[in-house]
């Protein structure tokens, strides 16, 4: 019997916010505007997951290590490994 591998949309959650910024550049939209509904911010994010938007821009750049349940709560999220967060999943 082979082994249940997921096969991940991201693999990290830097990437994640990286193809928020890619998708909709050059439509005039921006990550710092409250007005733009269908770009993914740090603070919309951090809400869904239930932590703070500084916790998710720390976590993204790598700056910041964050436990196991909000790195589960992250991936989820984000389609992401948990191996993918914080100073370990940056490259």
């Amino acid at each position: 019997m082979k082994p249940i591998v997921k096969k991940y949309r991201f693999p990290t959650l830097a990437a994640y916010f990286e193809h928020q910024r890619n998708t909709y550049k050059g439509t005039g939209a921006s990550r710092y505007t409250s007005t733009d509904d269908h770009l993914d911010t740090h603070a919309r994010f951090a809400e869904r997951v239930g932590c703070s938007e500084v916790t998710i821009a720390r976590v993204s750049a790598g700056l910041f290590d964050p436990s196991f349940k909000l790195a589960l709560r992250i991936a989820r999220e984000a389609d992401c490994p948990v191996e993918g967060m914080g100073k370990s999943g940056v490259k």
